[in-house]
Order: C-alpha cells, then sequence, then structure tokens
C-alpha cells in the first residue's frame, strides 16, 4: 500500500447534503417532521425549517465542517470509470480519514447560519413536485485528505488521471448543477 495527500482547492461553490435525515428516528428528521407536519405553515416555521435543513445537512465534527472519506473515495471511483478503471479503484483504494473544509469564517453551525453566508436555498425537483430546499454552501473552500492505494493493482499515474477526471464532475451535493468542482493536487507521499 502507498499513501499520498491530497489536496482539493473549490473551482466552484461547495454544497453539504448529510443524509443523516434518512433515518426517521433521527433527532433532525423529527424536528424537521414536526414542522413539515402542519398543514398551515407560518413565515417563522419556514425560515425555522430552513435554519433546520442546514444543520442537518451539515457534516460538522470538533473542528468544524468537514468533508468524509467515503465522499472523496466515490469521488476517484467516479473519475476512474471515465477511463474504465471504475472496478479496479474499487477495490484498490482507500480513504480512512475526513478531511477539516478549510474556508474563511466561522467554524460552528449557528454562527455559521447568522451569518447568512453559509446556506442556499433553492427550488429542486421537476415542475409537479418543485420543494424548497437548504443546503450548507461554501464559495471558497479547500481539504486534504490522505488517500491509500494498492500500488499492485493501481500506480501514480492512475490516479493522477482519475483526479483530473473527478475534478469536473465534482464533489458532494449539487454536482448535476455545476457544485464541487475543483482543483486536486498531489501534495507529497506519506513517509511511513
Amino acid at each position: 500500500m502507498t499513501t499520498i495527500n491530497v489536496t482539493l482547492v473549490g473551482a466552484s461553490p461547495l454544497l453539504m447534503h448529510n443524509n443523516q435525515c434518512v433515518d426517521p428516528l433521527n433527532p433532525w428528521k423529527k424536528k424537521i417532521a414536526a414542522i413539515t407536519g402542519k398543514r398551515k405553515k407560518t413565515e417563522s416555521d419556514y425560515q425555522e425549517l430552513y435554519r433546520l435543513e442546514f444543520i442537518a445537512g451539515l457534516y460538522i465534527g470538533d473542528e468544524g465542517p468537514f468533508i468524509p472519506g467515503r465522499c472523496f473515495r466515490r469521488c476517484l471511483i467516479e473519475g476512474a470509470k471515465k477511463d474504465k478503471n471504475g472496478t479496479r479503484f474499487q477495490t484498490a483504494i482507500s480513504v480512512l480519514n475526513d478531511a477539516v473544509l478549510q474556508y474563511e469564517g466561522p467554524r460552528d453551525a449557528k454562527a455559521m447560519w447568522e451569518t447568512g453566508e453559509f446556506h442556499l436555498t433553492t427550488v429542486v425537483g421537476n415542475q409537479r413536485n418543485s420543494i424548497m430546499r437548504t443546503r450548507p454552501k461554501f464559495d471558497t473552500w479547500e481539504c486534504t485528505f490522505e488517500l491509500y492505494f494498492d500500488d499492485s493493482d493501481i500506480n501514480l499515474e492512475d490516479i493522477e488521471l482519475a483526479l483530473e477526471r473527478s475534478e469536473q464532475l465534482g464533489i458532494c451535493d449539487g454536482r448535476a448543477i455545476e457544485y464541487g468542482s475543483f482543483k486536486a493536487t498531489i501534495v507529497a507521499p506519506v513517509l511511513a
């Protein structure tokens, strides 16, 4: 196994969408459901709904927002598929750590919401089923993660090509509407 550090620098804003609210027992899901279940919602109900969706959509830890390692892995596999290497990458790469998101601004959810700079509320869906959704948004961002790969199956050139292909595909939410694109750089091998 070989380990390298990879830095992503955002080329377009990043949208997050932590899917924790798929779980009907999730506390955020319950708070959101209490509002969406109302027949007649007030303006303050909608404002609270947007705030809750923002907080629930964040990947956030002790050091602030982060991107989960599984997102990087999926991004690389999708990039490798462009050259018919997706299956090889599925078995040859691992990302064991989450990466703290680097950006200018507050690091806690409450302060981020209060600035009004870190969320996007927009219409999603099709014409018949359009709904409003709020997602965490970072206009400028950067992060670094450790990538482990089986050098008996793929090499550094394969990794570089997959990263190049995945730059335009993007990472996290809203990729189909051009969010999350980046410029990738292999920073350095990690010495054992």
